[in-house]
């Protein structure tokens, strides 16, 4: 946020008042974002409700709405800021946010780099216009990016490593070519086993297989087991964490280069794959394929048919189906619920053995640690 020295000489002690309370403001601001960064949402709102209503802390609050999962209402309010000030990036970056959540990618972009025009040197832009370009395939301006956020020394210490992983990744896999899939117009079919609630298929690894994988739309990320890694003397590129593995939410690993993964007729080139070593996870697969992989279909896990189904065209819904608006973030597939009345968005993970509820809702519903039955395992 840019600041005016004012008119201290002409105005005297009337304007260096302005000119410090000025100051005291950008502070408390500045700070709300720290704290949003930091996911202490509750004492960022805190901070807000002292602070007048400005195109930037109508901003912030979308941010809050969308760390709440209310993304119809974050949108409103980023709407409101622009309409307030057309040159805010904070709203910008918020907008950008939301198309990234519909896999509006071109949209995404854009919107991304108009905040970054507007205020290059916040690092949290230049990094999620690195996914914004991944959306878009466009693996050049993600390098790019990446370099401008690490270039800007973040204090973030997990992004950081994360950014690293991935610039580290594109560096080795190249920039053109990452995860290409090819297939079929329409696949056949993928035959699926079903064991403990959780679904598993054939998947071959560099022209060997088939190896048992277990399908999860609750992995950020596709990995294989450390036994299966060493068999096939596969070397590290560099480590990350992935979310979303063994039950476990965030687990540090090491990522490895593939030159294919195959299944059914569907081919996936030059993609980067984690590692696990959890000895329950590795005795039901040995590996586990993160859906991100097939994002290029839509994909229809029929359970009654034991069939995993990719198509690149939408198919006519049914006269029983139900249509859920639906939000995609970090390789994560987000649907809206209503639980006992209470409204909250839950996630489509085919890798959890049971619906769970997050702290927050289960806090809402009256749940806590010693409720018969809430604790239990989660499944992969």
């Amino acid at each position: 946020m840019s600041r005016s020295p004012g008119r201290v000489i002409l105005v005297g002690l009337a304007s260096l008042w302005v000119l410090r309370n000025s100051v005291s403001y950008t502070a408390q601001t500045l700070s709300v974002a720290d704290l949003l960064l930091k996911d202490e949402i509750q004492q960022a709102e805190a901070v807000l409700d002292k602070q007048p209503r400005t195109a930037q802390t109508v901003a912030l609050r979308g941010e809050i709405e969308f760390r709440r999962g209310n993304f119809n209402r974050a949108a409103e309010l980023y709407k409101e800021a622009l309409r307030m000030d057309a040159k805010n990036a904070r709203a910008h970056f918020g907008l950008a946010k939301l198309a990234m959540g519909k896999v509006k990618g071109k949209q995404a972009v854009e919107e991304m780099k108009r905040a970054i025009e507007l205020d290059p040197k916040e690092p949290l832009y230049h990094l999620y216009a690195s996914e914004a370009s991944a959306i878009e395939k466009n693996y050049v301006e993600q390098r790019k990016q990446l370099e401008a956020y690490l270039a800007l020394n973040p204090n973030d210490p997990e992004r950081v490593l994360e950014a690293k992983a991935g610039l580290e990744m594109l560096k080795v896999l190249g920039t053109t070519d990452v995860a290409v899939v090819t297939a079929p117009e329409n696949p056949a079919p993928i035959r699926v086993r079903k064991t403990l609630n959780l679904i598993f298929t054939q998947v071959s690894i560099n022209g060997r297989g088939p190896y048992n994988f277990a399908v999860d739309t609750g992995a950020t990320q596709t990995v294989i087991s450390e036994k299966l890694i060493d068999e096939m003397g596969l070397q590290p590129i560099t480590s990350t964490v992935v979310y979303g593995i063994g039950g476990a939410g965030k687990v540090d690993t090491k990522l490895y280069g593939v030159k294919e993964i195959a299944v059914g007729d569907v081919k996936i080139k030059n993609i980067p794959v984690g590692t696990f070593n959890d000895p329950l996870v590795s005795q039901l697969a040995d590996g586990i394929l993160g859906t991100a992989a097939l994002s290029d279909f839509i994909i229809t896990v029929n359970y009654p048919a034991s069939q995993l189904e990719l198509s690149r065209k939408r198919l006519p819904a049914t006269a029983a189906a139900e249509i859920l608006p639906a939000w995609y973030f970090s390789n994560l597939l987000l649907v809206p619920l209503n639980v006992n009345g209470k409204q909250g968005n839950f996630i489509v993970d085919t890798g959890a053995v049971t619906t769970v509820l997050s702290h927050n809702m289960a806090a809402q519903l009256g749940i806590n640690p010693n409720t018969p039955g809430a604790k239990i395992d989660l499944g992969i």
